[in-house]
């Protein structure tokens, strides 16, 4: 039996969640329950911190679009942060990459420090794309 586990912190504008386990069709409603969940209190950001993932599946990825989906329908920013390899490799194979934000060699509470000198940016201003780690940012 797969299990997943989250552990959350809440910070001003911000909610991290550390994310360890298996994403796969087995946890996919836990997890999608669970953010979705965070999502919907309109937390500015949702930083996921995915360290812990060991494995994902296509259903661990639809889980991923189907979270991203949420948080662009009610304006929050959603973050993955602490990429492992498995996860990236399934992003750009899917080209994916190109739509969420993702840190693989960034430890969660260092991307939450970045977010702490970037200009304040207001409710309606549609989120930029932020480039993957290891591109440059203009």
């Amino acid at each position: 039996m797969t299990t997943l586990r989250f552990t959350t912190k809440s910070l001003t504008g911000c909610v991290l969640v550390t994310v360890s386990g298996e994403l796969d069709i087995a946890t996919k409603p836990e997890f999608i329950h669970y953010v979705n969940n965070i999502i919907s209190t309109r937390v500015g950001m949702v930083v996921l911190d995915l360290s812990g993932i060991t494995f994902i599946d296509a259903q661990g990825l639809s889980a991923l679009i189907m979270i991203k989906r949420q948080a662009q329908l009610i304006h929050t920013e959603l973050v993955l942060a602490g990429t492992p390899p498995v996860v990236l490799s399934l992003l750009r194979i899917t080209r994916l990459d190109k739509h969420f934000c993702a840190f693989p060699q960034m430890a969660a509470a260092d991307y939450l420090r970045l977010v702490d000198h970037l200009p304040e940016r207001s409710a309606a201003e549609p989120s930029e794309k932020r480039p993957m780690a290891g591109h440059s940012r203009a």
